[in-house]
C-alpha cells in the first residue's frame, strides 16, 4: 500500500480489460528454452517468506514422476473428452513423450537438436510445442513440490502443461496472444480439470479442500516476482492472486469459461509500480508504525460512505470504532470473557458485547506484516466487516458470515484502486493498493488459517480457498461495479438475520 496524500487519486480502471495481442512471429517464449514455460517460473521466489508450506509429507525419491505420469493420463483422457466440445476436433495425446530431468540429464532441446541446457530450465516444468513433450525437473522441483504441497499439486502443474497442449492443437501458441494470456488460461484449464476431478469424474485422483488450500500455497511459490509488468514481460505468468483467479475461473465456470479467455476479456489486476515513485523504492509496503493509522481512517472513511449500502434497519448509523491494540502480557477483555499471556498470543476478534475491534499488537501484528502491509491490514479489515455486520442487523460469527466479512474486506480493497471511495477522504486517509498486495491478502488468509487450527478458535475458519474466493467476490464486483454492487453481492451471497451471534475472543 502507499499514500496517496497530496496528489491527484488516480482514474479507476476497469477490471474487464481487453488486452491487445501481441505478434512475435513465433510462438510464446519461453524462460531460454524456446518452450511454452510451466508453473514454476522463478527459482528466486522459493525463498519468499510469502509462501506458506501447509507442512510435509515423506515420499519416495521417484514417487513424483509416478504421480505425474497417472496424472498425464488422467488429464489427457479429460482433455479428449472435452476438446471437441471446445473446439469441435480430436484431442491427439502427446506424440513426443514424458521427460523427467535433472542437471546430469537434462531434456531434449525445444525446437532444435540435442540436449537443452539445464540452466536453462532449472526448476522448471514445461510443454514443448514443437516436440510436442511434457519435461519436468525431478531433481530439483517436482520432488519438493510433492513434499511441501502434497500429490494433487502436481496434477494441478500437468493439467497446467497440458493446457498449453490445448492451444497447440488449437493453434493459438503461434504469437498472437502474450505470454500472459496463455499462461492464464492454463492455469483456468487446471482449475476446470480440478472441477471435473471434484465432481468424480477422475478415477486417478480425488481433491480435498486441503489439496486446493495446498495448492494455494503453491501460487505464492511459483508466483511471478512483485511488479511484473504482465503486458509487456515476455515471460510473465501472473501473481499469485491473478494465477489463484484464473485457476478458480476454471474450477468453478470449467474449460467453457477457459475457452473466453481467446477473447481477451477477463478479470486481472495490472500490478506495475511508477518508477522512481516512493511505492516503488518501498516495494509497496508503508513502514510498520504507518500502516494501522492509515487502514484505520480509510476504513472509517469507507464505512462510513458505504453504510447506506448495507444498513438493514432505517435510522442506524456508523459510529467511530473503539481499538483495542493490546499487548498479550497486560491481557485482553471481551464482555466478562478475559485471556492473558499465551492465550492471548495470536488473538484478534471483534467483541460484541463491548462493541470493540481487538488484536495482539506485539506478536501477531509484526509477524503478519512481514507477509506484507495489506496482510496486516486485512487483519483490521475483517475486524471492521464484522463489526459493520452487527452495526447492520447481518447474522455474525458462522461460518457464511465469516466469508461474507471476507468479501466486504475485499470490496474495501477494491476502493483502494478505484479510489472511489479515496476521493471523498481527507488527505491523511487515502491509501493506494500497490504490486504485490494481493497476493499479501492471500497470504493473509492462509496464515490466519494456521491461528485458527493452532488455537482452536480463530478468526478463519474452514477452507482457505472459500475466504479468497469471497475477497475476489467482492474485490472484482466492485472494481468492475462499484462499491454499492460490491457490497450488494457480498450481501445476497450470505444469508442475514436481524439476530447476532456473539463473537468472542
Amino acid at each position: 500500500m502507499t499514500r496517496t496524500s497530496g496528489r491527484a487519486c488516480a482514474i479507476a480502471l476497469a477490471f474487464l480489460l481487453v488486452l491487445g495481442a501481441c505478434s512475435s512471429g513465433g510462438k510464446s517464449a519461453a524462460r531460454g528454452s524456446g518452450s511454452s514455460n510451466s508453473s514454476s517460473n522463478d527459482a528466486a521466489s522459493t525463498t519468499d517468506d510469502n509462501a506458506a508450506v501447509p507442512g510435509k509429507t515423506t515420499f519416495g525419491p521417484d514417487d513424483d514422476d509416478a504421480i505425474i505420469r497417472k496424472a498425464v493420463d488422467d488429464v489427457q483422457s479429460f482433455y479428449e473428452d472435452q476438446f471437441p466440445k471446445l473446439y469441435g476436433s480430436d484431442f491427439a495425446p502427446l506424440t513426443g513423450g514424458l521427460f523427467p530431468y535433472g542437471p546430469d540429464d537434462p531434456p531434449p532441446n525445444c525446437g532444435g537438436p540435442g540436449k537443452s541446457d539445464y540452466k536453462q530450465v532449472a526448476q522448471n516444468a514445461f510443454y514443448c510445442p514443437a516436440g510436442d513433450f511434457m519435461a519436468w525437473d525431478t531433481v530439483n522441483l517436482t520432488n519438493d513440490l510433492l513434499d511441501n504441497f502434497g500429490p494433487y499439486t502436481l496434477a494441478i502443474v500437468v493439467a497446467h502443461e497440458l493446457g498449453h497442449a490445448i492451444q497447440a492443437r488449437h493453434g493459438i501458441l503461434d504469437g498472437r496472444f502474450i505470454t500472459f494470456v496463455t499462461e492464464q488460461q492454463a492455469d483456468c484449464f487446471a482449475g476446470a480439470y480440478t472441477q471435473h476431478v471434484q465432481q468424480g469424474g477422475s478415477k486417478a485422483f480425488k481433491v480435498t479442500l486441503t489439496d486446493l488450500d495446498n495448492a494455494i500455497g503453491g501460487f505464492l511459490l511459483i508466483r511471478d516476482p512483485v511488479g511484473t509488468d504482465t503486458v509487456n514481460d515476455t515471460a510473465a505468468h501472473g501473481s499469485a492472486f491473478q494465477r489463484i483467479n484464473a485457476f478458480e475461473d476454471g474450477l468453478q465456470g470449467g474449460t467453457a469459461k477457459c475457452k473466453t479467455y481467446e477473447d481477451q476479456t477477463f478479470n486481472f489486476v495490472p500490478e506495475v509500480f511508477d518508477p522512481g515513485s516512493v511505492d516503488f523504492a518501498q516495494q509497496g509496503n508503508l513502514p510498520f508504525d504507518e500502516v494501522e493509522p492509515l487502514v484505520i481512517k480509510n476504513l472509517e472513511g469507507f464505512w462510513t460512505t458505504a453504510w447506506n449500502a448495507v444498513k438493514r434497519q432505517a435510522g442506524t448509523k456508523w459510529t467511530p470504532a473503539t481499538i483495542n491494540a493490546f499487548d498479550p502480557a497486560q491481557g485482553v477483555t471481551c464482555g466478562n470473557d478475559t485471556k492473558k499471556g499465551n492465550d492471548a498470543v495470536g488473538v484478534a476478534f471483534y467483541c460484541v458485547q463491548d462493541d470493540t475491534l481487538n488484536w495482539d499488537e506485539k506478536k501477531l501484528m509484526p509477524a503478519v506484516y512481514k507477509l506484507g502491509d495489506l496482510a496486516e491490514a486485512v487483519i483490521v479489515a475483517n475486524e471492521y466487516s464484522e463489526r459493520a455486520q452487527n452495526l447492520a442487523g447481518l447474522t455474525i460469527g458462522t461460518p457464511d458470515a465469516r466469508l461474507q466479512t471476507d468479501c466486504f474486506t475485499g470490496v474495501w480493497v477494491a476502493t483502494t484502486k478505484t479510489d472511489e471511495v479515496n476521493n471523498k477522504l481527507p488527505d491523511d486517509a487515502k491509501l493506494q493498493l500497490s504490486p504485490g498486495d494481493l497476493d499479501e491478502a492471500v497470504s493473509a488468509f492462509l496464515e490466519l488459517s494456521k491461528l485458527s487450527a493452532q488455537q482452536g478458535s480463530g478468526a478463519v475458519e474452514g477452507s482457505v480457498l472459500l475466504h479468497v474466493d469471497a475477497f475476489r467476490t467482492g474485490f472484482f464486483e466492485t472494481f468492475n461495479n462499484g462499491f454499492a454492487s460490491g457490497l450488494r453481492s457480498c450481501i445476497n451471497k450470505s444469508p442475514s438475520a436481524s439476530s447476532s451471534s456473539s463473537s468472542s475472543n
